[in-house]
Formats: C-alpha cells, structure tokens, sequence
C-alpha cells in the first residue's frame, strides 16, 4: 500500500523529534559530566591551596622558632660576660645581678613560644633589663620611655626592643663625660628605639644576630610592615611597626 504523502510527513516529525529529544538527553548528561569534572578540578584546586598555605604555615613557623632560639645564647653570652667581670670586682652586685638576670631570663623563656607581644609587656621587661645595665654601667647609659598610653596594647616580637638595646650599648662608647642616651617613644605606627651615635672603634664581635634577626621575624610576620632603620652623622634610629593583633 503506498505511504502519502501526510503519512510520510508525520514518519519525518517523528524521527525529527526523536533526534532532537536524543540530542537534548546527550547534552544533558554532557553538561552534567563536565560540570562534576568543574567541580571536582575547583574542589583540588582549593584543597591544594589549602594544603599549600599550611606547608608554607608550618615552613615559616618553624624559621619564627628557630629565628627565636636564636636570642638565648645571644642574650647569655652578653650577660654572662659581664656577670663574670663583676665576680672579680663586686661580689655584692654580683649577687644582684645574677638575681635579676634569672628574673630576666625567665620573661624570655616564658615568651619564647609567642610571635608577638603586647608593647606594654615588653617595656616593663625592658625597665628590669635596664636595672642589669645600670649595675654595669651606671651613669654611663641613660634609658628614656616616652611613650603614649594608646601604644602600649600594641603588639611587637618579643625580645626585640631588648636586643635594639643591647646592640647600641655594644657599639658605642658610654663613659660619664660622654654618657650613651638610649630614648624609646612611640612615632605614629612605630616604636622608635634611638641613641646618640659614638661607636668604639673595636667594637664587641658580634654573633651575627641583632637587627637582622629582628627584620626577619617581621617579614615572616607581616610582609608590608618592616623595621625602618636611619642613621646620621650624630644619631642611630631604628623604628619597630606596632602590630594590632586584633585587627
């Protein structure tokens, strides 16, 4: 029986739509492969980030630690030195000295683990220091804290105004006639330690330590705020970015 001409029309639409209902199936499951492969690339994606910033987490705080561990025998070898030289002219002061050495010794134990430390904390560690110094050296060197109020909850490394301490007594002259003057104050953002300059032509050896050690930590903590150091004809400045820790 001949197909008509309706007949042959209607067989077209229904293979017509056939093909059209098989390419919108196919593009369905289509879409829905590649979007789970979008998903699971994303998701790897951000998992390795993950995984690449608690590598680079844990890199850096292992170099903080060892930046930190650093300080100790820095800090005993200057110390003990001087305790050794007071042993043979002072046993009186002696005594005293080693008394708030241990007093000292156990702030920066206790705050070894920390990377910041409130500026108000490290101060009052830096007055008990400056006792060491002033059985030592007297008059010679004068420490002045001017400091506004609304600093002092700000956060620096722990240790590091000391060792900006240490270093200018190290490398200059402090005699009563030409007495080495150490001023500490709070600049905007910064805490600015600063003294006037009159270096000792043979200057203690130094351990390869102090400043540097002070701009790496920083740049492990905060890579937009660093030490700032200026030096003149007369004076040695360097000036501490304070860090808000809750900001």
């Amino acid at each position: 029986m001949p197909v008509t001409t309706q007949e042959a029309l209607e067989e077209w639409q229904f293979f017509l739509i056939i093909i059209i209902v098989s390419l919108f199936v196919s593009a369905v499951h289509t879409s829905s492969y590649l979007l789970r492969n979008w998903k699971n690339s994303i998701s790897e994606a951000t998992e390795l980030r993950v995984k690449t910033l608690e590598l680079k987490n844990v890199a850096m705080q292992a170099e903080l630690q060892s930046l930190k561990i650093q300080l100790d025998p820095h800090f005993m070898f200057n110390n003990f030195s001087t305790l050794s030289e007071l042993i043979n002219e002072d046993a009186t002061l002696a005594n005293d000295f080693l008394e708030n050495l241990s007093h000292v010794y156990r702030y920066m134990i206790i705050n070894q683990k920390k990377d910041l430390i409130s500026l108000k904390e490290e101060i009052a560690f830096i007055k008990q220091y400056y006792y060491l110094i002033y059985i030592r050296h007297g008059e010679n060197v004068q420490l002045n804290i001017t400091l506004n109020n609304d600093v002092l909850n700000l956060n620096v490394p722990p240790i590091s105004v000391q060792l900006l301490v240490e270093n200018a007594i190290k490398h200059n002259i402090a005699t009563l006639n030409n007495p080495l003057i150490i001023n500490i104050s709070s600049e905007d953002s910064f805490l600015k330690v600063c003294n006037n300059l009159q270096r000792i032509s043979n200057s203690f050896p130094s351990t390869g330590i102090g400043l540097k050690n002070i701009t790496d930590r920083y740049s492990l903590l905060s890579s937009d705020k660093l030490p700032v150091i200026q030096e003149t004809e007369n004076c040695f400045c360097v000036s501490l970015p304070l860090i808000n820790f809750n900001a």
